[in-house]
């Protein structure tokens, strides 16, 4: 079986501030490439490359990997020395991709973190703003360029993670919501929120939408309403002590507050709810 070493990189053409950083993205590109459907030849790479099938039809395989056929919106994710093959299945293979090396990247995959293969990232072009941020030479450019990656890379590996252990995305969204629920005076953090259930933020915050409707600021916001409002038409306690319940500091607020969302003050809420009537005995 044929091998093919991709022409080496330049490591000591890596920026200093970036060379102490532990992660340098040399290479990015948006490109297209003929078909290449050639499964019996095999490549290997002197760096970590994450390439993003953004539209047509793709073609992976590697030494471990037999070969699998993907769609626009999968990412191939490969290490140095990884020998493997992709492209193009029957259609151009069209990619947002980059290039990058370092000990922080070496870090990631000794952690399981960076895990050669396919894998499914949307259609959403998440490296497009890493490859927008590589262009510019700035440094503070290169470094937030490297922080998205990084998060990027994280995301991935939890994604992978949770299929592979067979959690259930929607039960970590309940346990949330349960706590949520049995804790009405707290004002949740939504990273708060993200680090119960075990998520990283743009997950919890997609899976959230997914499972209520609505994002997890509003759902706090409407919880709150709810509970406040339905506590009023009881009317067995002052509004005082409702807004100290449900985590106000003091009527004045939580007044602003409760009439932001319904137009009425708790005050006047209260008094539209309809008297009880006496009993006809008495008299």
């Amino acid at each position: 079986m044929n091998e093919v070493v991709e022409t080496p990189f330049l490591k000591n053409a890596c920026p200093e501030i970036l060379n102490k950083y532990g992660l340098w993205i040399f290479k990015y590109h948006e490109a297209y490439s003929a078909p290449a459907h050639k499964p019996g030849i095999f490549r290997y790479y002197r760096f970590y490359s994450l390439s993003h099938l953004t539209k047509g039809k793709g073609w992976f395989c590697s030494e471990n990997i037999k070969m699998k056929t993907f769609d626009a919106g999968h990412a191939v994710l490969v290490s140095p020395g990884t020998k493997q093959g992709y492209g193009g299945f029957n259609s151009d293979y069209i990619e947002d991709a980059v290039c990058f090396f370092g000990p922080v990247a070496d870090r990631l995959k000794t952690a399981g973190i960076i895990q050669d293969g396919v894998v499914n990232i949307g259609l959403t072009r998440q490296l497009l703003p890493i490859i927008n941020l590589v262009r510019i030479p700035a440094v503070n450019s290169q470094l937030k360029a490297n922080m998205l990656l990084q998060q990027l890379l994280m995301d991935i590996y939890l994604q992978q993670d949770e299929k592979s252990k067979g959690s259930n995305s929607s039960d970590r969204i309940k346990q949330v919501l349960d706590k949520i629920h049995d804790n009405p005076q707290r004002w949740w953090l939504v990273g708060e929120m993200a680090e119960l259930a075990n998520l990283s933020l743009p997950q919890f915050r997609r899976l959230f939408q997914k499972q209520t409707g609505i994002s997890p600021k509003a759902y706090i916001m409407q919880l709150k309403m709810k509970a406040t409002s339905e506590d009023i038409m009881r009317k067995e306690k002052s509004i005082n002590k409702i807004a100290l319940k449900y985590g106000f500091k003091d009527s004045y607020h939580f007044s602003n507050f409760f009439k932001k969302l319904t137009g009425y003050s708790p005050t006047e809420f209260r008094n539209k709810q309809p008297r009880k009537n006496k009993s006809a005995g008495n008299h």
